[in-house]
């Protein structure tokens, strides 16, 4: 509580009306009075190291080399005849995370994992330990799908994600002892299973057998994350989130907690500033956010995430992530959610150092082939991952790092420290840190005060198009009659025609009306929350999304997929969902947004059409006669024989230039006999005016339109509106928007 009593009264400070929220969730730490084990031969070791969320218990096996627990690797293990079921795996750290590496163990049915740093990927001491989790999913594993929220009182439950097997991390002093005694056969030199420790043969094993006893407990913990706000001025109900964990393994944490904290407070009181002091209006909110147990796989993010699942999305529109924000001096990695490609590349471009010998991070990130230099998969060990994959929230995390590296080597032990960092950085860690902080606050702040939110639905186009491809590939590729991949690549074409019209709409509607942003910045913020299946349940695939997602309803997955039934299901599944992405992102019903400039609060009605819409308050009886023109003035025209139960009625007044032009139109109700009090009315704005129209009588055309040989007891009817010509103003809502003589195109 000391970190987050320090960030809470931060926020205080500078009048960020700060927050708090409690989760109580279960932990896994270390047994003081029974350490976890791993015993070979005659030899005994006791780690200090562990694995949360691992499997507890003993289990004794043949010791069997993995290399890193990759697909491919296992391949190598399975060629060489080393038999796999029931062994006491030991792979290596590094290019997965340990959760993914225990489950491919898993998979493969071995009954035990360890897991050391090899000299050839982590340059430290021999007998550094090793720190992490093992659960593959974030969150409290025990309450998967719901926050923990005051101890909620539901059934016990567990992650799918949950490993089923023990797993432990031990030293590369141990790891060498194990392997002097693996024996097996010897992998060719081109598999890569070769580290660096010069006296270790790295046999595949299969031949000495080695137990391992974990004795992990959970607790309850009460766990604590600490928000303070910058309110929007426009749409304060719209806000970028801006968060870092303040939790590390062995205390100091300074790379992977300390500096993504300070960012955060630094960036919470520089842009404070720019509102009480230099006259910033943010439209939109800025909310700052310190998580709890980040490192037993983001935690309190998650547990938040969880307790407002059915609104987080209407209301926070992107996630930017400052963890590990520094991690060296001279290269940059980015993972990030196609939409905001275009913003991280401007964005870049829009930010120098002298750290970086004048160059902008743009360059650093390798120019015009930064998407390819740069930018990298999102994992489930990032920060940002169950933002964009659990919830559907646009996400980015970015790190300075050294050039030709991805990960930071003191992660998970306790020498992640200033003085490490210090060195990583060449001794420019402030320097960097600022230079972080500016292109986090450049991109939080064209998030916040663009008048349409800045993510690029187009750029999604790419990544789909490349995966639709692979799916379509296999599917004809497995030549089953029943099955087509037609569907698919239309529901694509249809993604990428709605997204083609989205910014088009952007382009060509009035930005100037604030109306007109939010119905855009509706659409908008639909695109990755559309993209997360609603076929799956949150227990058993939590990361619903379709693109970045795990799970069988994936199209990752779908290319994959060799039964098929199973095959035709999720394909069809996925087909749906992308569809359903298409149609959220379209203009719906009566939501156009129009391209008109700002009302004129005094119009001359010589110079201008006004446009109203009336809007019946919520009233449970409104008054009838407030919404009814008066019948003498309606002329009716229909066509030949009409079904009256047919009718469709369009209204439309002509009234003098300088008055007001009204059409209405209803909608069918599925009632046959509707209730002439309900009726709800919609206008839209005419585009010219009728050509001399007489200026003492108002003349309202009706049309009737009939269906051909309707069947009577189908009919639906559309109830005749009558409103009075000067309805009451305390009764009816009244919006005026007004066009400038010189016509302009309605999109």
């Amino acid at each position: 509580m000391g970190v987050a009593n320090v960030v809470y009264d931060w926020f205080k400070k500078q009048e960020m009306e700060p927050w708090t929220d409690r989760h109580y969730v279960q932990l896994q730490t270390q047994d003081s009075r029974r350490p976890n084990r791993v015993l070979i031969g005659s030899q005994v070791l006791q780690p200090k190291g562990y694995l949360a969320y691992s499997a507890t218990g003993a289990v004794e096996g043949k010791v069997v080399y993995g290399n890193y627990g990759r697909p491919e690797d296992m391949e190598v293990l399975q060629e060489n005849n080393v038999e796999l079921k029931g062994c006491v795996m030991m792979l290596r750290a590094g290019l997965l995370p340990f959760s993914q590496k225990v489950f491919n163990a898993a998979e493969m049915e071995a009954s035990a994992v360890l897991i050391y740093p090899d000299p050839q990927d982590y340059n430290y001491q021999s007998t550094t330990e090793l720190y992490g989790h093992v659960h593959l999913g974030s969150g409290d594993p025990y309450t998967p799908g719901f926050p923990s929220f005051n101890h909620t009182q539901f059934p016990p439950t567990r992650s799918s994600g949950l490993p089923t097997i023990p797993a432990q991390t031990i030293t590369a002093q141990m790891a060498q002892t194990i392997l002097m005694q693996m024996g097996g056969p010897q992998p060719l030199p081109s598999s890569g299973f070769r580290g660096n420790m010069a006296a270790a043969p790295y046999s595949l094993g299969g031949v000495a057998n080695a137990t391992l006893e974990v004795n992990n407990v959970l607790v309850n913990q009460e766990v604590h994350n600490v928000f303070g706000v910058v309110k929007g001025f426009v749409d304060p109900d719209r806000y970028v989130v801006l968060g870092a964990q303040r939790d590390a393994w062995g205390g100091s944490g300074f790379a992977r907690a300390a500096v993504g904290t300070a960012l955060l407070m630094e960036l919470a009181k520089t842009v404070r500033a720019m509102v009480e002091e230099d006259g910033f209006r943010p439209r939109r909110s800025l909310v700052f956010a310190s998580w709890s147990a980040g490192e037993y796989g983001s935690v309190g993010a998650t547990e938040w995430l969880e307790g407002y699942m059915s609104s987080i999305d209407k209301k926070a529109f992107t996630y930017i992530s400052l963890d590990g924000a520094v991690m060296g001096l001279g290269g940059f990695k980015a993972t990030a959610s196609p939409l905001l490609y275009s913003l991280l590349e401007s964005s870049m471009k829009q930010v120098s150092s002298p750290l970086l010998k004048g160059s902008s991070v743009y360059s650093v990130a390798g120019g015009e082939r930064w998407e390819s230099d740069a930018l990298t998969s999102m994992t489930l060990d990032d920060p940002a991952y169950p933002f964009l994959a659990f919830s559907g929230i646009p996400s980015i995390s970015f790190h300075f790092t050294n050039p030709n590296s991805e990960q930071y080597r003191y992660y998970g032990t306790v020498l992640d420290t200033r003085d490490h960092l210090d060195y990583m950085t060449g001794h420019q860690t402030p320097g960097m840190a600022a230079l972080a902080a500016r292109l986090a606050g450049h991109i939080a702040l064209r998030l916040a005060h663009d008048r349409t939110i800045p993510l690029d639905v187009r750029r999604y186009g790419r990544t789909l198009t490349k995966t639709v491809q692979t799916v379509y590939r296999h599917v004809v590729k497995m030549k089953e009659a029943s099955l087509s991949p037609d569907w698919l690549s239309s529901a694509r074409g249809a993604f990428q025609r709605a997204a083609d019209d989205l910014m088009t709409s952007v382009t060509n509607s009035d930005l100037s009306d604030p109306e007109t942003c939010r119905v855009l910045n509706d659409r908008i913020m639909t695109v990755e929350h559309s993209l997360l299946s609603p076929y799956v349940s949150v227990r058993d695939a939590p990361y619903r999304h379709l693109l970045f997602g795990r799970g069988d309803h994936t199209l990752e997955a779908v290319a994959t997929a060799t039964d098929p039934t199973a095959l035709r299901t999720q394909l069809a599944l996925a087909t749906s969902t992308l569809q359903g992405a298409a149609h959220a992102m379209g203009e719906g019903i009566q939501t156009r947004p129009r391209s008109r400039p700002d009302p004129d609060p005094d119009p001359d009605p010589d110079q201008s059409q006004t446009q109203i819409q009336t809007r019946p308050r919520p009233d449970p009886n409104p008054d009838p006669d407030q919404t009814r023109p008066d019948p003498d003035q309606i002329q009716t025209r229909s066509r030949p024989d009409p079904d009256p139960d047919q009718t469709q009625i369009q209204i439309q007044t002509r009234p003098r230039p300088d008055q007001t032009q009204i059409q209405t139109q209803t909608r069918p109700r599925p009632d046959p006999e509707p209730d002439p009090d309900q009726t709800q009315i919609q206008t839209r704005p005419r585009t010219r005016p009728r050509p001399d129209p007489d200026p003492d009588q108002t003349q309202i055309q009706t049309q009737t339109r009939s269906r051909p040989d309707p069947d009577p007891d189908q009919t639906q009817t559309r109830p005749r509106t009558r409103p009075r010509p000067d309805p009451d103003p305390d009764q009816t809502q009244i919006q005026i928007q007004t066009q400038t003589s010189k016509p302009n195109a309605i999109p």
